[in-house]
C-alpha cells in the first residue's frame, strides 16, 4: 500500500463483502485477460452506456474497479471510487485525467470527499455488494446536480445458471 492508500482507513466490512474484497484483489491481475475473452460483451456494455451518457458530462462511479468504463464515458469531470487498492492504483495508472479514491461508496467519509455535483452516478454491476441500497443512495444524493441521471446495471438473477456454466467452462471469471 502507498502512502496514498494508507491516508485513508477503510471501514470494517462485513463478512461478505471482505471476501468479495480479497477476492478482487487475488483475481486483480486476471481481470484484463477475462475483458480479452469477454471483449465483445465489454464492447456492447461501454457502446450502451455511452448511448445513455453523452460525452462531456460530469459523471461519479461507485465501484468503479480499474476505472475502464468511466475511461469510455469521456467525462469532462469523472470520478470513481472503489474498495479495492490495487484496483484504485491500475485505474490512476491507466486513467491519469481521472479521480480515483480508495474508499466504501456506502461510507459517508469517503463520499465527503468527493465535490460533486454529478450529472450522472454510475453503479454497474456494484449494487448487489451494497449492505443497505437505501442508505447508500441517499448519502450519494448530496452529490447529485439539480437534474441527475442514476444508471444502474446489474445481471439479472435469471442468468446466473449460464453464468455459473460460464465459469465452469472458464469462459468467465469466478464470482
Amino acid at each position: 500500500m502507498n502512502a496514498d492508500q494508507s491516508s485513508l482507513q477503510l471501514p470494517p466490512f462485513s463478512r461478505r463483502k471482505r471476501e468479495f474484497l480479497e477476492h478482487v484483489e487475488a483475481t486483480v491481475d486476471d481481470q484484463e485477460r477475462w475483458r480479452t475473452i469477454n471483449a465483445v460483451y465489454y464492447n456492447t456494455d461501454y457502446q450502451f452506456m455511452r448511448f445513455l451518457i453523452p460525452p462531456g458530462k460530469r459523471v461519479l462511479e461507485l465501484g468503479c474497479g480499474r476505472g475502464d468504463l468511466l475511461a469510455a464515458l469521456k467525462p469532462s469531470y469523472g470520478v470513481g471510487i472503489d474498495f479495492s487498492p490495487t484496483a484504485i492504483l491500475r485505474a490512476k495508472a491507466q486513467h491519469p485525467n481521472l479521480q480515483f479514491h480508495l474508499g466504501d461508496a456506502e461510507d459517508r467519509e469517503t463520499l465527503a470527499q468527493i465535490h460533486g455535483p454529478f450529472d450522472y452516478v454510475v453503479i454497474a454491476d456494484t449494487i448487489g455488494m451494497f449492505e443497505n441500497i437505501d442508505d447508500t443512495l441517499r448519502l450519494v444524493h448530496q452529490l447529485w446536480a439539480p437534474f441527475p441521471s442514476i444508471i444502474i446495471s446489474y445481471c439479472s438473477h435469471r442468468w446466473e445458471p449460464v453464468l455459473k456454466l460460464s465459469e465452469v467452462l472458464r469462459l468467465k471469471s469466478r464470482q
